[in-house]
Order: structure tokens, then sequence, then C-alpha cells
């Protein structure tokens, strides 16, 4: 489990360690001030042999097959991972565990003067995947030092015309997924709740999903033109496709699903709330509150919400441990970020004196 992490140029930040972390991380603050940044980070440190989650990190900031204006490729270039863009920098990303043992990931590009060059449409725009696409090679690489000291290298190769070429380390990841918090995943929600209908746990997800449809009795995959989608039964003549029950239940769904999925694992979901209304975020916690203990997963989330916030506050606040942070991402004056960690103390104070907190 995570107790701290350090970022030294990377996206938007210069430097910056964020601690203390607990079992839940809720991680608030300004637009562009580095939630989303943050959670890229955890991300890619997940994974520290396996370059290819820097094209997924890519991917997750745009909606699902979103066309690209020409001009706008280079923002979608390696570039734009180093703060600044200065690509000469090193991005360091490490972070501690709960024994203390710290694991250090180094990110760098080969050097290259290559520019990009993408295949154009009749539009003159591109797809999110020609955005590698260069005209000479372009390698980023990975080191990672693990809390032994041992090394490993990775790298990714990006060839004008040709495939990605990845070297990937040996090294066991650290499981979990990134929720953003526009992708739709009702193919994959099905494929999840398969699993779990294997292990004879269904019943589990229709008890959980019963606070945001109180008529909802069971739960089942139906697959229509090779598609597989959950339905749900609600005393209707027929099942209904769960898509069509409104965007807070699959954001429900799909949450609930990947803290079933990923025992002992982490889980970074961005902008939490997302299609809930404010009444069912208190289920929300509790839900989360109750699978991450019961499946032993770390859970860091990002939110505009005072709504949520309270929400989580209320929940934890019940319970003996109070194992959950908030952490606020603040710009100064100059531009720079950094993290302030607002304690149970704090947050109920402002909470009472209506203090803006986000």
């Amino acid at each position: 489990m995570y107790k701290s992490i350090k970022i030294d140029n990377f996206r938007c930040f210069e430097d910056i360690k964020i601690e203390p972390f607990k079992q839940v991380n809720l991680i608030t603050g300004l637009n562009n001030a580095g939630k989303t940044s943050l959670l890229e980070a955890l991300y890619l440190l997940m994974a520290p042999g396996d370059p290819e989650k820097l094209m997924v990190i890519m991917g997750t900031r745009l909606s699902p097959g979103i066309q690209i204006p020409i001009e706008m490729a280079k923002d979608l270039a390696w570039d734009n991972l180093f703060y600044n863009k200065a690509i000469s920098e090193i991005i360091t990303i490490s972070t501690d565990n709960e024994k203390n043992k710290t694991n250090n990931l180094r990110i760098f590009l080969s050097k290259s003067e290559s520019s990009i060059i993408s295949k154009m449409d009749e539009k003159n725009k591109l797809t999110l995947f020609d955005v590698s696409e260069r005209t000479q090679s372009n390698k980023i690489k990975y080191e990672f030092i693990d809390f032994k000291k041992n090394k490993s290298f990775s790298s990714a190769e990006f060839v004008y015309g040709k495939e990605p070429i990845y070297e990937r380390a040996n090294i066991k990841p650290t499981k979990g997924v990134l929720v953003s918090s526009h992708h739709r995943w009702e193919v994959k929600d099905a494929d999840r709740f398969s699993n779990l209908t294997i292990q004879k746990n269904e019943e589990k997800l229709v008890d959980i999903l019963k606070p945001i449809e109180p008529r909802l009795t069971r739960l089942a995959v139906i697959t229509q033109g090779g598609i597989g989608i959950i339905h749900g039964d609600i005393g209707k003549q027929q099942l209904i496709p769960l898509p069509l029950m409104g965007g807070g239940m699959n954001r429900f769904l799909s949450l609930t699903l990947v803290l079933l999925e990923n025992q002992g694992g982490v889980i970074l979901i961005d902008e939490i709330d997302t299609g809930l209304h404010y009444e069912g975020l208190v289920n929300l916690w509790k839900t989360v509150l109750i699978l991450a203990k019961e499946y032993n997963v770390q859970v860091f989330a990002t939110t505009h919400s005072i709504e949520c916030i309270r929400a989580a506050h209320q929940v934890f606040s019940e319970t003996p441990d109070y194992d959950f942070t908030l952490h606020r991402m603040d710009i100064n004056a100059e531009g720079k970020i950094s993290s302030v960690y607002i304690n149970q103390e704090a947050l109920n104070t402002a909470i009472e004196m209506h203090m803006e907190i986000r």
C-alpha cells in the first residue's frame, strides 16, 4: 500500500511530494491542478516494466474515437509528458509503502530530431492512433529501481509507418486499473460480471446496486450481435439493459466491479462522482469503504464536488480508524503546484464553517 509519492518533471509537476496516503484517498483542487496527472503517475509506477502504459494514459485524456486536427497533434507527443515539455529532463516517480520501502521509476527520451508526420484523412484530421508516428525512430526509456536497489530497463520505440516496438522488463505489476471520467465500459463490465457469476458472487452485486435502483432483483449478461451487455430485472416484462438505467447506475456498477475484481490491488478513479446524484454519494462511499476493506484495495479518486467530499467524510467519520485522506492540489502565483493534506479535524471544521476546501 502506497504511503507517499514524489514526482519530478512529469506533466504539470515540476516537483511535488504528496503524503500521507491511507486506504482510501480523495484528491480535489482547481482545474489543471494535477489531479489526473497524479493518478497517471501512480498508474505508470504500478507497471514499471511496461512502457505501453504511456499510450494508455495518453488515450484516457480523450473520448474514444476522437478526431484531432493535425495542428494539435504535437500536444499528444511524448514531450507533453514532461514538465514544460522539457524533453531533455528526466521524469522521476517514486513511492514509499507501509514498510518504508521505496520504488523509483525514471523515464527519459532518447535524442531525436524527428518531427511528427501523421497520416491525414480527407478532412485533414488524424485519429489518436496516428499521433505517435514520426519520421524517424523515437524511443522513450524506463529505468526502474526497486527497494532492493535492483535495476531493470524497458523502452517503447515508435518508427513512422511501423508498429510500436516495446521492450518490457520482467517485473510483476501491481494489480489495478485506471478508470477515466468519460470512458464507458459496457462490454468490459459484462466480462467482469461473468467472472463474478462464475465465483457465485453475482447476488452481492445486486445487493450493492439496490440503493441506486430498489426495484432491481437480478442481473444477467445478454448477448446480442456478438456483444454482451448487462441487463437488470426491475419488474418489467423484459430485462432492461443497464446502460438505459442512467449514467449513475452504470458508473456505480463499473466502480463496484473494478473493486471486486482487483483484490489486493490499487484502483485509480478520475472524477469518482461523475453521473451520480448527490443523494447517492453516501451509498457510493459506503460501498467503497466496505469493498476496499474486504478486498484489501487501495483507492485513489478525484473530485470537484463538495457534496462528494462531505459524503466521504461522513462515511469514514463513522468508522473507528478513519482510513481516509483528503488532499487539495493548489497552484501558486508562479504556477507551481503543491498539495495540502486536510486531516479529519480540519476537514470537520471546514465543513461545519462552510469553508471552501475544493
